[in-house]
């Protein structure tokens, strides 16, 4: 993707020398390539221009298209670094001019991981204290509604029921009708007064 900005910088134009050599002339109209590296063959050719047009290589400014003489005008190209120049020639380093959005991108970065992982240290710091035995017992019981006031297993003590039948009878009753269904209880049996056997209130 060519994304990154290049030329149209106070640095970026292109000049040549001029015919006694003690000169230094722009070069409106040079055709200027862009390469991955200083040397090599691998040329960048997806390249766009500011308005977003593909181009394949940069045309010097002959100050007559809304540049100064002997600009290199800005365009786009897939890296933030990239070498241009005529063929032929040494080629001069071009470093895109998103520099300083990318330094602050990924210093908001850095600082975005930093507090994360800040965040994270002080959660398991305070996961690993109220996880521990002291945690736990100090904390408030989450379970309100259990009987005893006991935690874990002690919550419950184990009893064991009785299943065989009883030797007598604690107490029979003899209905003479039957309730109806919506009837409340006929007695609460936990409630009711003890009787002494027949045999001995005779006695």
């Amino acid at each position: 993707m060519t994304i990154y900005l290049h030329g149209g910088d106070l640095a970026s134009y292109a000049v040549t020398a001029g015919p006694d050599g003690t000169e230094v002339n722009f070069a409106p109209g040079a055709r200027l390539w862009v390469w991955v590296g200083p040397m090599g063959d691998e040329r960048i050719t997806a390249l766009t221009d500011i308005d977003g047009q593909p181009i394949t290589e940069v045309v010097v400014s002959d100050g007559t298209d809304g540049w100064q003489l002997g600009a290199i005008p800005p365009f786009r190209a897939p890296y933030p670094r990239v070498w241009i120049g005529v063929e032929g020639q040494p080629r001069v380093l071009s470093v895109t001019n998103d520099l300083p959005e990318l330094i602050e991108q990924a210093t908001a970065a850095a600082e975005g991981a930093r507090d994360a992982a800040q965040a994270a240290a002080a959660s398991a710091a305070e996961l690993a204290e109220s996880s521990s035995v002291a945690g736990h017992e100090a904390a408030a019981d989450p379970h309100p509604g259990y009987l005893t006031p006991a935690r874990g297993d002690q919550r419950y003590v184990p009893r064991r029921l009785v299943t065989e039948p009883l030797d007598e009878p604690t107490q029979v009753i003899d209905l003479t009708s039957q309730p109806p269904v919506d009837a409340g209880n006929l007695r609460d049996l936990g409630d009711a007064p003890r009787h002494p056997p027949a045999d001995a209130m005779g006695q």
